[in-house]
């Protein structure tokens, strides 16, 4: 299984944009409940639509959202 850096992204993402697992869910049409999970390392098989539409609401390429460390200050 590849190991990514999805859930410590979104988690970084949401917090520094200020959005609620509840809000990402309504905005991006996706259950609450798969939000959660992909932000607390629960879910580590998300379907590449999922992850898509999470990039392009984050503005940041697939490759950054799955591999790079966000948080990092570069």
């Amino acid at each position: 299984m590849l190991q990514t850096k999805l859930n410590s992204n979104l988690q970084y993402l949401m917090q520094n944009r200020g959005v609620t697992s509840v809000d990402l869910a309504e905005e991006l049409s996706l259950a609450t409940e798969a939000i959660v999970k992909l932000k607390n390392g629960e879910f580590t098989n998300p379907s590449l639509n999922t992850v898509l539409v999470i990039s392009k609401y984050f503005d940041v390429t697939l490759e950054k959202l799955l591999f790079n460390d966000l948080s990092a200050k570069s």
